[in-house]
């Protein structure tokens, strides 16, 4: 590392501006298991420059992983297909698999997204379906004060959130729910506000 921000600092001496730094495992090839991918993330982590990688593996294993690092570039030796005999054919790719490796990295991109947890629009219709709400264990009758034991969390989300729960507890129902129904919010009483500051 000393020596990565020596060279950093000569470069940027020089006029350098637009830098990047490759993760480069120095042996070809790279020995199964040595690849250390996640020196990626530690160098643009303490550079804060853009980060990519030098890869001398025997196949192209490592290309997805180093993008989920955080590399942005990605260097390869390359050979044509009848040149079989070139000293670091080991480390090397064709044209084609060359090609290969960038329809992995583009899906990898794709895949990786921009890291914020939001509901995404492939989720969309599974929305509902997949969240839960309160609905009645049993039949309950207009005017009946809610239990916690009168209501249950399900699936589909049609109803009131799980999370409503304390709020409704000790409300009146203004109609009766069959048991197996969602629980709306006009079915349960509103309270009064003078009554509630008084309380």
């Amino acid at each position: 590392m000393p020596e990565i921000a020596a060279a950093v600092a000569v470069a940027r001496h020089a006029g350098a501006r637009a830098l990047a730094l490759l993760h480069c495992v120095s042996a070809y090839p790279i020995p199964r298991g040595q690849e250390n991918l996640r020196a990626i993330r530690t160098l643009a982590d303490v550079f804060d420059l853009p980060v990519g990688l030098s890869d001398h593996g025997d196949d192209t294993f490592a290309v997805s992983i180093a993008q989920a690092q955080g590399a942005v570039l990605y260097e390869r030796h390359l050979v044509l297909d009848d040149d079989v005999d070139a000293v670091d054919r080991a480390v090397s790719s064709t044209p084609a698999e060359l090609a290969a490796v960038v329809a992995v990295a583009r899906r990898t991109h794709a895949a990786l997204g921009d890291g914020r947890k939001a509901s995404l629009d492939a989720e969309a219709a599974n929305h509902a379906a997949s969240r839960r709400s309160l609905y009645a264990a049993r039949d309950l009758c207009a005017g009946h004060v809610l239990a916690a034991s009168d209501l249950i969390a399900l699936r589909p989300a049609t109803g009131l959130p799980p999370k409503e729960l304390p709020r409704v507890v000790g409300r009146r129902l203004t109609r009766p729910i069959a048991r197996g129904a969602a629980l709306q919010a006009h079915d349960v009483q509103v309270v009064d506000a003078g009554r509630a500051r008084a309380s």
